[in-house]
């Protein structure tokens, strides 16, 4: 079963032995839980189709000052100083402060905004009429597996790791 939750619940899940593996952003704490693997990629600009830049192969920092933003928030952004920078390019033009990069994906669609999210979920939402732009800024994206090894999660959840492992990086 899988089921899709805030990284903080995913955690506590893993913690109390009710999941037995759990994919997470890597800045949260993982209390009871033990980290099997972390991956890094860097954050993607995502946009409708029919945008001025779905054409360019990457979007700059002055770009994000010339259309409304879709923001994921400061603690997303200020993790560092790239995010940073890129949350003062913004503050004028953003028309949407959200948490979540799938509700930043569903705001950008059919019009005119940007959002800097994930590239995980910006690949799900590209078949859905986004494109995703590599941006230039370092704006890291880190999320980790964790297990419970109080729990036997058993050969079934190794392989299940390592299908995830080689999934997520490949990038």
């Amino acid at each position: 079963t899988i089921a899709v939750r805030s990284s903080t619940e995913i955690v506590s899940s893993v913690a109390s032995r009710l999941t037995d593996i759990g994919i997470v952003d890597a800045g949260v704490s993982f209390l009871d839980t033990t980290c099997v693997a972390t991956f890094e990629r860097n954050s993607v600009c995502v946009m409708d189709e029919r945008h001025p830049l779905a054409g360019r192969d990457h979007v700059r920092l002055e770009d994000f000052a010339r259309y409304p933003f879709v923001s994921l928030g400061e603690l997303y952004f200020r993790r560092n100083r790239d995010g940073a920078k890129l949350l003062e390019a913004t503050a004028a033009d953003t028309v949407a402060d959200i948490f979540q990069s799938f509700l930043a994906c569903a705001l950008v669609r059919g019009g005119q905004s940007l959002a800097v999210v994930d590239p995980f979920t910006a690949t799900f939402y590209s078949e859905f009429g986004l494109v995703l732009k590599e941006i230039e800024l370092d704006i890291p994206f880190r999320t980790s597996i964790l297990v419970n090894d109080r729990s036997a999660t058993g050969a079934a959840a190794g392989k299940v790791i390592e299908t995830m492992t080689d999934l997520i990086g490949r990038g």
